[in-house]
């Protein structure tokens, strides 16, 4: 029999009368301040909850109700619901025996790319499996209990990014299942929104940086690089790129597989030209190999995914000179625990310490560059070059253009012309002033011809 109620709390309030504090106890420590002669109340809150049996089981529901007969009449219907589930007149939602934790253990084992799977994973079990939602009945599992985890999640520091992307992969377990005859129904990760994401500043090459960056990597790895920087491959189709991938002769480059996948991100095989640029790293790649890959580690097996290749990224543009500044750092005072022992300042040049005249350190502070960043480097370089969007979105081999217009990146020297396309006033030189003429004379202003300005844009 469906039933309606509000909970009840527990308040033990002490101190005297008009200041007297109110906290929420539990029954057994409400037990025991009675016991000790403290004042405890009552207090019903201002939630309703229904009681019911659903096709699992009797459930337990918080509502939004706002009387007791509003609750009784979605109770009701509820069971009224799971009642024709029982008779076989609407699908039951699923195996009732199965969990959340159970679907996402399914979709892990029959659906998640292999890939993949180490990541999510340790996602899942992280957030779900190991938590009180993997261990909810699939049946039972209501968008409400969804936006609950995920503002825990928030209230545990966790990123906007990090909580969109669970959501997207549970988004995918519901719907796999869904099609398994694993569960029926909406899928209730569709009614929980995604967080606001702040997109994240990208930081790419200039032109002018570009060889002197790559004068700067690692012999063994400048091959590499450059062709990360002069494809705009990403690191598990370098790692997978072969010799027979590459054909100087027609000076192009088969990209089709990543790491031991036989495919790419995308699914699809791409051939590129390539540029005159990159035609000596590639043929010294091939003279040094030792095996079919083109880049290969130092035994002629395919290189680990684990390769700290930012790192190396960040050593490179140290070297380079290419750096956000540099912070001067006095080994004695940090030695002393000072407060105040590292100054940041643009340059390296030698400077002494304002506290005890000791001569300060220089350290680099490189760019937060990845090695993904070549392929936004990539994107931005062709763009900036005059490439329409689509022979940019064929060279970065992107199904939508929506994603290929993430990699192409404005800065500010790229609008510095906006001035030479607005209407507006030209000042004339300025005149000597005359003896006997008027000396508070005022700049003369002339409009700027309309062929001028138009002449000026058509240039861009």
């Amino acid at each position: 029999m469906a039933s309606a109620y509000r909970r009840r709390f527990l308040v033990h309030v002490s101190g005297p009368r008009g200041q007297a504090r109110r906290r929420y106890v539990s029954e057994s420590e409400a037990d025991r301040l009675r016991a000790g002669g403290e004042r405890i109340e009552v207090e019903l809150g201002d939630r309703w909850y229904i009681r019911y049996r659903d096709a699992v089981g009797w459930r337990n529901l918080r509502t939004s109700a706002r009387t007791k007969a509003e609750a009784l009449r979605l109770a009701e219907d509820l069971e009224r619901r799971a009642e024709r589930q029982r008779q076989g007149l609407e699908p039951l939602p699923g195996d009732p025996s199965l969990t959340v934790g159970d679907l996402c253990e399914w979709w892990l084992e029959e659906k998640c790319p292999a890939a993949s799977a180490p990541k999510v994973r340790s996602q899942l079990g992280k957030h779900v499996l190991r938590q009180d939602l993997g261990k909810l009945p699939a049946a039972r599992a209501t968008p409400v209990r969804f936006e609950e985890r995920f503002r825990e999640m928030e209230r545990e520091g966790k990123s906007p990014t990090t909580i969109n992307m669970l959501r997207r992969v549970l988004l995918g377990v519901f719907r796999k299942a869904a099609r398994a005859g694993l569960w029926s129904g909406p899928n209730p990760l569709e009614a929980v929104d995604s967080r606001r994401q702040v997109e994240r500043a990208y930081v790419t090459l200039k032109a002018s940086e570009v060889e002197l960056f790559l004068a700067n990597v690692p012999d063994q790895w400048r091959d590499v690089f450059a062709t990360a920087l002069y494809l705009g491959l990403r690191k598990g189709e370098l790692f997978a790129l072969r010799k027979s991938d590459v054909d100087l002769a027609g000076m192009t480059a088969t990209i089709q597989r990543s790491y031991l996948r036989p495919t790419t991100k995308g699914g699809h095989v791409d051939t590129l030209p390539i540029p005159p640029q990159l035609v000596p790293y590639i043929e010294h790649a091939m003279a040094t190999s030792g095996s079919e890959l083109l880049f290969p580690a130092s035994d002629g097996s395919m290189r680990s995914v684990d390769n700290d290749m930012a790192r190396l990224t960040r050593t490179a543009l140290a070297r380079a000179g290419i750096v956000d500044g540099y912070d001067h750092i006095c080994r004695r005072c940090k030695a002393r625990n000072e407060k105040q022992h590292t100054w940041r300042l643009p340059d390296e040049a030698e400077r002494r310490c304002p506290k005890c005249d000791m001569r300060l350190w220089p350290r680099a502070i490189p760019r937060p560059m990845r090695v993904h960043d070549t392929r936004h480097t990539y994107g931005t370089l062709l763009a900036q070059a005059g490439f329409d969007g689509v022979r940019l979105q064929r060279a970065l081999r992107h199904r939508d253009f929506k994603m290929t217009a993430r990699y192409v990146h404005t800065n500010v020297e790229d609008l510095r012309e906006i001035g030479r396309c607005l209407p507006g006033a030209i000042p004339e030189p300025a005149r000597p002033v005359m003896p006997g003429s008027d000396s508070s004379s005022t700049v003369r202003f002339r409009e700027r011809p309309e062929s001028e300005r138009l002449s000026a844009c058509t240039e861009l």
